[in-house]
């Protein structure tokens, strides 16, 4: 509130001028206001509430509110992977844990390879006993013939995953690494198992 203003009960020589803020007439003994600028009359609550001189061109005028041209600043908010939900420093377009990309704007879909991929890791897992059900266990070459079913599928789940990596790498709009990266393991699984297989049939077979 401006204090460049005379306080004062109302008298006879402002009894008949007019409030500016309200556009009523002072009456005598109301508390009024006098700007010491201008001399022009209020009504001390019209002077308070307005916070200063209502001549527009009187230095004691409420001061205008300069509009704010520089918005603030939005301030830092912690982001979290779409994928594994790892905290993410401001401006990564990369997770540094999952390696995958954050793309908040579009929806990402995920990459037909990974899929692919996946489902050749869980046969690879299902298809020797499945094999083996069906197989007529004669011969040692029969036994193993399951395993190295696995083995093949396992190899192309493998090879499956790498593709899907690829294709993540190259198009932000999939995802799906950490799916081909499981697809790896149950193929190296897979391959792991059908290659201890055939190394046994072969022993079996030599020491024959």
């Amino acid at each position: 509130m401006s204090t460049a203003v005379r306080r004062l009960k109302i008298n006879r020589r402002y009894a008949a001028a007019i409030c500016s803020w309200c556009g009523e007439g002072l009456n005598l003994g109301d508390n009024g206001s006098v700007c010491e600028a201008c001399e022009c009359p209020y009504h001390s609550y019209c002077w308070d509430q307005k916070n200063g001189c209502g001549s527009s061109d009187c230095i004691n005028a409420p001061l205008q509110q300069v509009p704010n041209f520089f918005p603030p600043e939005d301030p830092l908010v912690e982001m979290s992977c779409l994928e594994c939900s790892q905290p993410l420093p401001p401006g990564i377009t990369v997770c540094s844990t999952c390696a995958e990309f954050q793309i908040s704007d579009q929806k990402r879909y995920l990459s037909d390879e990974a899929h692919q991929a996946f489902l050749l890791g869980i046969a690879t897992l299902l298809a020797p006993p499945l094999v083996l059900l069906v197989s007529i266990p004669h011969t040692a070459l029969v036994i193993g013939l399951p395993f190295l079913v696995g083995a093949a599928i396992g190899w192309r789940a493998w090879k499956k995953a790498e593709a899907a990596k690829k294709e993540i790498a190259a198009d932000q709009s999939l995802k799906g690494t950490r799916l081909a990266i499981a697809a790896q393991v149950l193929g190296l699984i897979g391959m792991m198992l059908g290659g201890m297989e055939a190394l046994g049939v072969l022993m079996m077979i030599f020491n024959k």
